[in-house]
């Protein structure tokens, strides 16, 4: 139940704080089902689960600016895995390890998420959940049809041709990525790399109510203490309810579900003597699938609303992370996706939420780009050819290498 748990909220973006009427969402519930994994498909769950700690505890290091942010380990691991099925060797190697899929062929990859993003789109009729792909191809790239055909079965990807040069590619890149999220994310890049040659995106968009929706008569203006001590007045949701928690030395977990109970958030909240970076290294892959008993616990909940936009690059996450041939003009091999020598120069993620008394509203879009590779400039030995005292020399055709004159120089 755990295990399942995650997987569901790998489809939400991981998130991390400091300081209806007709959207498509039926209004009759629907009875919780859960998804049955083979024994391959659930060791794909528990590996990549790691890998949304790994994503998430590294971007923590690296995210200095922000106080607020949020990311979703599942819109970046399809995207990745959709352009793993173009690499080979060190290449493909590096992206199956770092997402987890050490050991597994690209095939049972393939087949795990053709099989997930169905489920999770069927799982709950009281939400809205949309999960998209697309694979834009510039007009004269040369793309094996092998690559273009396992992303439109496996991962659903709409295949576009269009010309990446011209300014309308970006417009439409974005249009698409603004269709799929509901206009959360409308812009995925401002700009699109010079000679950009494909680009591969993953859009998620989720919409859910909450099971146990929070009274706004209940709401009431409350102070939020920020990592530096400094206190903000917030809209404070109220709610007193018997919800899953656990407790342990350093942090409590709470599950709010959405809908039917498929979908739920989980907010861990730092004990008074612990700070979020103290809980937050106790918080592990580990201890989410191994440890964790949550049991029913009647919750005075205060919960804030909050609105998060947020967007990063992600090319130096994933290189501290492992990956890091893809992004190398000469290191990366992606001879499964073309005949040419490319490599990966745009890894960006947007995401969104919104939360409140009613519920969740949230999004993401990773765009991930490459181009061709320019050879690098050849270092020839450096020679002094004086020509200053007699020589030869000859005139011949170069494909056959026939001499039509040969003749010397003694004397001028």
């Amino acid at each position: 139940m755990k295990r399942l748990l995650f997987a569901m909220m790998l489809s939400l973006p991981f998130m991390i704080t400091s300081c209806q009427e007709d959207d498509g969402i039926s209004s009759v519930n629907n009875e919780r089902k859960d998804i049955a994994l083979s024994r391959t498909e659930q060791q794909l769950v528990d590996e990549n689960v790691k890998f949304a700690f790994s994503f998430f505890n590294k971007m923590n290091e690296q995210e200095t600016e922000k106080t607020n942010w949020l990311i979703s380990p599942l819109s970046a691991s399809i995207a990745l895995s959709m352009t793993a099925n173009g690499a080979d060797d060190t290449s493909l190697n590096q992206i199956q390890n770092v997402l987890g899929f050490k050991g597994f062929q690209m095939e049972e990859i393939n087949s795990y998420y053709n099989r997930i993003i169905g489920e999770l789109m069927a799982l709950d009729n009281t939400t809205k959940f949309n999960l998209a792909n697309s694979v834009w191809l510039h007009n004269d790239f040369n793309v094996y049809d092998s690559f273009v055909n396992i992303n439109k079965e496996k991962y659903d990807a709409e295949v576009t041709s269009l010309d990446l040069s011209s300014p309308l590619a970006l417009v439409t890149i974005n249009d698409w990525s603004a269709k799929q999220t509901e206009d959360l994310i409308p812009v995925i890049i401002d700009k699109l790399p010079e000679d950009m040659i494909f680009c591969i995106l993953n859009s998620l968009y989720f919409k859910g109510g909450w099971e146990s929706e929070f009274k706004e008569s209940a709401t009431v203006d409350e102070l939020f203490t920020c990592t530096d001590g400094k206190q903000s007045k917030v809209k404070m949701m109220r709610q007193k309810k018997v919800f899953w928690s656990c407790v342990n030395d350093n942090f409590k977990l709470a599950e709010f579900p959405y809908g039917n109970s498929a979908f739920s958030m989980v907010v861990l909240l730092p004990n008074e003597e612990s700070t979020l970076e103290e809980s937050l290294q106790a918080f592990t892959a580990e201890y989410w699938t191994e440890s964790m008993q949550m049991k029913g616990k009647e919750l005075d909940v205060h919960f804030p609303r909050f609105e998060l936009k947020y967007e990063a690059d992600l090319i130096n996450v994933m290189k501290s992370l492992g990956i890091t041939d893809i992004f190398d003009s000469e290191s990366a091999n992606l001879s499964k996706m073309t005949p040419d020598k490319i490599y990966v120069n745009l890894l960006k993620q947007s995401a969104y939420i919104k939360t409140d008394e009613k519920g969740t509203e949230a999004a993401a879009t990773t765009i991930v780009g490459g181009n061709i590779s320019i050879e690098p400039p050849t270092t020839f030995e450096k020679i002094d050819f004086n020509m200053n005292r007699p020589f030869a020399f000859l005139i011949k055709e170069k494909s056959t290498g026939i001499i039509l004159f040969m003749g010397k120089v003694t004397e001028l």
